[in-house]
């Protein structure tokens, strides 16, 4: 949090395209990204970490206990009881789902290098998940004029496994 704060403050405006664009996937996608990331290296040689599910369920663990962290901060900052309760809604269907599931990218590309020695390690889900937070940054972020389903599309059909290319928004 600290890292978004500052990086915020150095960030170009983010009424324009190029600081939205820095905002979403630096700011928040890299930073946040890291940093679960980071936290899940930590288990890595864990006793208990003993089988592949629980690279997926300890990121999303992770993931969840982020977005604790990060909702408590939206809704200390909700100027209105109106702002709350719409800050509150939208963060509990879109913000909770979303970091356990970019969380568990990561996580399972951990147990995949671990277990069955491919792949990259955390870098390869660490990268999708980057993409995928910054196209789903909502807000202030994003000028109404920039097409996050779009970028979805694109990050979905260069990123994820041939068979989920099918299904892709």
């Amino acid at each position: 949090m600290v890292v978004e704060g500052v990086l915020s403050v150095a960030a170009p405006s983010t009424l324009t395209v190029a600081g939205a664009v820095f905002a979403a996937f630096v700011v928040a996608g890299f930073v946040e990204e890291t940093g679960k990331a980071l936290c899940l290296q930590s288990f890595r040689w864990n006793p208990e970490f003993d089988e592949r599910f629980d690279g997926i369920v300890y990121a999303g663990w992770i993931g969840l206990g982020f977005a604790v962290v990060e909702n408590v901060l939206y809704l200390a900052g909700a100027p209105t009881s109106g702002a709350y309760v719409m800050t509150f809604l939208t963060r509990a269907v879109l913000a909770v789902p979303n970091h356990a599931i970019w969380a568990g990218l990561s996580g399972y590309a951990l147990v995949r290098k671990r277990f069955d020695g491919k792949g990259a390690g955390l870098i390869e889900g660490l990268l999708p998940a980057i993409l995928l937070h910054g196209s789903t940054t909502p807000g202030r972020s994003w000028p109404s004029r920039w097409p996050t389903s779009t970028t979805r599309r694109w990050v979905c059909r260069r990123c994820c496994p041939p068979g989920c290319r099918s299904r892709s928004p």
